[in-house]
């Protein structure tokens, strides 16, 4: 299965359909779309694809290898959640 593009989407809050998707050189685009439908009074969301999603994508990373290493990656920041990353170095040193 190849990888698909990372597209901005405006999705409804409530029951996450998607009404535009666009691509990442067009979030001026999404953003006035975005705009749109809360004029219409709809509760939306923008979900834009993140920094590490579109690195995996161009470096050619298949689905599965990419939600594994985006779900250790959030292990890992959950795993510091209740402390400071300074204490962490600190604690390294002593």
């Amino acid at each position: 299965m190849k990888n698909e593009i990372p597209k901005i989407k405006v999705i409804d809050r409530a029951t996450q359909h998607i009404f535009f998707e666009a691509d990442l050189d067009q979030a001026n685009l999404a953003a006035e779309k975005a705009a749109e439908l809360e004029s219409l009074g709809l509760d939306i969301d923008v979900i834009s694809p993140t920094l590490t999603q579109t690195l995996l994508q161009s470096l050619g990373v298949n689905e599965e290898d990419s939600k594994t290493y985006l779900d250790s990656l959030d292990e890992e920041i959950h795993s510091h959640d209740n402390s400071n990353c300074s204490d962490c170095a600190f604690d390294s040193k002593e």
